[in-house]
């Protein structure tokens, strides 16, 4: 079970990664509120990222857990920001590390 979420995983990043893959943030040209949502976009993405890094390493139930938790209530973030990001016409390059 736990692979399987890690793969579902890693395929809705490679998919957003191609949402964004040919596009740039202009930050003068862009109201101050989109732009601050593209930045708690690439916020979240980065807690996601994190805690299914440190996800892949656990061993013990209870941090296995917090984990879970974590990287679901990411997921749900990323998603949030990523639908009014849509919604206004936004567009953006994420730098994958």
């Amino acid at each position: 079970m736990v692979v399987n979420t890690c793969k579902k995983i890693g395929v809705l990043l490679n998919n957003l990664l191609n949402l964004f893959k040919n596009t740039r943030v202009n930050q003068e040209y862009m109201a101050n509120e989109d732009y601050a949502l593209i930045e708690d976009l690439r916020a979240a993405r980065n807690e996601w990222l994190n805690a299914d890094s440190n996800f892949q390493f656990v061993h013990e139930n209870e941090i296995v857990d917090y984990y879970t938790y974590m990287a679901k209530a990411a997921q749900a973030k990323y998603r949030y920001c990523l639908k009014k990001a849509k919604e206004r016409g936004l567009k953006s390059w994420i730098e994958y590390r």
